[in-house]
């Protein structure tokens, strides 16, 4: 566990950001408590910092409490299914009024010129793919216009993003081919071809997690 190095960002947000790092990436894992001396002297700071970030966290659903003693919160299949039925619901409709109207079309040829390199290199770290990730779902949101369901989708997200590269590999190829498949329907302004690959990539996504969760 690293240590939190010196920012000029307040300590209370790089400790929680830490924090949910740590969580999202498995660092700390599912049903994990959270001791808020052993984070103080883990991280470097003091405990109050430490347990601002727990309840800020909290907030996020990342974090729940057991007889009040917060502990990393666990993911059933249930959870699982509700998030993607809701991100399919909401990045569906999403794809296709950003195929709609017309959005700023150098950030769909750069997010294209990035998938593509993935396929035909080395695969990338998962922080790279996480980051290429959540920019073209961050790109395709944004572009629908909808400031309210850009931050309810990017809160949905980062609940199942330990189920990314790192945990779920062979999903890589067929991922980034969806997300070409996606680039492509809303770049040939076509809202029906970009609603269905945004459709289908999230079904296959919500496969392959509860594929992973059932072999666990």
């Amino acid at each position: 566990m690293t240590q939190i190095e010196t920012t000029p960002r307040p300590l209370t947000e790089v400790t929680r950001d830490r924090l949910r790092e740590m969580i999202l990436s498995g660092e700390i894992s599912a049903g994990a408590r959270l001791a808020e001396s052993h984070l103080a002297k883990a991280l470097g700071v003091s405990r109050t910092p430490v347990r601002e970030a727990i309840s800020q966290l909290e907030a996020e659903g990342l974090v729940g409490r057991h007889a009040g003693v917060p502990q990393v919160s666990r993911l059933t299949v249930d959870d699982v299914m509700d998030i993607l039925h809701v991100r399919l619901l909401l990045e569906t409709d999403a794809a296709r009024r950003a195929a709609t109207v017309a959005p700023k079309t150098s950030i769909f040829l750069d997010l294209r010129q990035r998938f593509r390199e993935f396929l035909a290199g080395a695969p990338p770290s998962p922080a790279a793919h996480f980051e290429a990730d959540q920019d073209l779902h961050t790109a395709v949101v944004e572009a629908a216009g909808s400031p309210l369901v850009l931050d309810i989708v990017t809160g949905l997200k980062s609940r199942t993003r330990m189920f990314g590269q790192r945990s779920i590999p062979e999903r890589f190829e067929a991922g980034c081919r969806e997300h070409l498949a996606i680039v492509d329907a809303i770049l040939d302004r076509d809202p029906v071809a970009a609603g269905e690959a945004m459709q289908s990539h999230i079904n296959n996504a919500r496969g392959a997690i509860l594929d992973h969760l059932a072999r666990r």
